[in-house]
């Protein structure tokens, strides 16, 4: 089970890999005045097959056929629906998947972002050829990471690179707390 939006953006990254997206947008908006947390996700790969989503809320109509995707999406739609949040998913031909999942801000019991430098290091070290586009908003401010900017500046040193990779995750999580994300 997803019981951080970090682990759910590594699950989600981890599912989809292998449907052929090269740029994962992956937003993240803290809004006080209005007391909600969003997270979208979008990717430009192969969509789901549509069946899969027809019996989302239910872990016994899932096919062997979808087995492989495991069970933590289903899992994610209880735990943010059972705290009054929402998940919308777009599932397009032509555009990939997309999530959008809104709770409230305040809620005690709402996941929080988790080790979000973590993954965004790992994602971008296993995922070479895969960018991320990844934005998140708080009262503070907000901060952009962008795999596309570091690689144009690395030029012909690999992302994957140990000591790329130290940088990142430390300029991500020096990020994250100046800007105060919850």
């Amino acid at each position: 089970m997803s019981k951080t939006f970090s682990e759910f953006i590594l699950h989600c990254f981890n599912d989809y890999a292998d449907c052929g997206s090269t740029l994962v947008f992956i937003d993240i908006a803290e809004n006080y005045a209005e007391d909600t947390y969003e997270l979208k996700y979008t990717d430009d790969g192969k969509p789901f097959d549509p069946d899969i989503f027809k019996n989302m809320h239910d872990p016994s109509a899932i096919s062997e056929k979808f087995r492989k995707y495991g069970l933590g999406l289903m899992e994610l739609i209880g735990n943010i629906e059972g705290i009054g949040g929402k998940i919308i998913i777009a599932n397009d031909k032509d555009n990939g998947i997309a999530y959008t999942l809104t709770c409230k801000r305040s809620d005690p019991k709402r996941p929080a972002i988790g080790n979000i430098a973590d993954t965004l290091s790992q994602l971008s070290s296993t995922y070479p050829t895969i960018d991320i586009d990844f934005t998140i908003t708080t009262a503070e401010d907000s901060f952009h990471f962008d795999t596309r900017e570091v690689k144009f500046v690395l030029e012909d040193v690999s992302i994957s690179n140990p000591g790329v990779q130290k940088y990142i995750k430390t300029m991500i999580a020096e990020n994250i707390d100046q800007i105060k994300a919850t």
